[in-house]
């Protein structure tokens, strides 16, 4: 079975909003990749330890508010054990995001349905955090990913609708 994702009939700025999907994904997904196998040689290598003196000394040293708040999660996340989790858990997204776009990338019938359910899932989360505090960052966030659930689900409709007739 053949998935309807580009069809003669779509418009341009419906294969704009495809593109630029697929462009978010991919860089997203090898984007966490890469963070994923920095941390994860930052703990291998025991430079955790490192890591907490610049934040000591970042937070010794600047006078920005968001810096020295940067230096404390430094700080604080920066122990061996939380680099090691961080690295599997980006490692795990970036998989996951980079098979979304480039499963879109391919016309794959079941990429739009895992980006639905993917970012779906994921949204009451990002509202809970929202709840905790409106950050511009996570908003920004929550907008796109909402925005991307809401175009995939339309298309996913619309090519069941058109398949069944």
């Amino acid at each position: 079975m053949q998935s309807t994702i580009a069809t003669p009939s779509r418009s341009r700025s419906d294969a704009l909003g495809l593109q630029l999907i697929i462009a978010y994904k991919t860089a997203k997904g090898a984007g966490e990749l890469a963070l994923a196998v920095a941390l994860a040689i930052l703990a291998a290598r025991g430079l955790a330890e490192t890591l907490q003196d610049f934040a000591i000394s970042m937070r010794l040293h600047v006078t920005r508010e968001w810096s020295v708040k940067l230096a404390e999660i430094l700080l604080v996340e920066s122990t061996p054990k939380h680099l090691e989790v961080a690295a599997v858990a980006l490692g795990l997204d970036g998989v996951l995001t980079f098979a979304e776009g480039w499963g879109l990338h391919l016309r794959k019938p079941w990429a739009p349905w895992l980006v639905v359910l993917a970012s779906g899932l994921l949204l009451p989360f990002e509202v809970a955090s929202l709840r905790r505090g409106i950050k511009p960052g996570r908003a920004i966030l929550f907008v796109i990913n909402l925005a991307i659930v809401a175009y995939m689900a339309r298309r996913v409709l619309e090519d069941r609708r058109h398949a069944s007739s």
